[in-house]
């Protein structure tokens, strides 16, 4: 918060050529801190793509004859278990 409040008076010291007559300065002050606030909480919430990178990962997708022979013998394993 005080990095954004320093930026902020920086910001308005930087551009008060072009800054124009206020009625309500502290209003105008709020104001424009939250903005860069949220600026700020935005900019860290963000995510970073480089983080979610899957170079690694390995997807498979089984046939589904090869999922149903393998639930068969499964079946038949709990039978013979149970019959014996």
């Amino acid at each position: 918060m005080e990095d954004c409040l320093h930026e902020l008076y920086l910001h308005l010291h930087e551009s008060r050529a072009r800054l124009g007559a206020t009625d309500n300065i502290r209003f105008y002050l709020y104001r424009a801190l939250r903005r860069r606030l949220l600026d700020t909480v935005g900019r860290l919430n963000k995510l970073d793509s480089d983080d979610y990178l899957f170079d690694g990962a390995e997807f498979q997708i089984q046939p589904y004859e090869q999922t149903l022979v393998e639930e068969q013998l499964v079946e038949q394993q709990k039978l013979l278990v149970i019959t014996r």
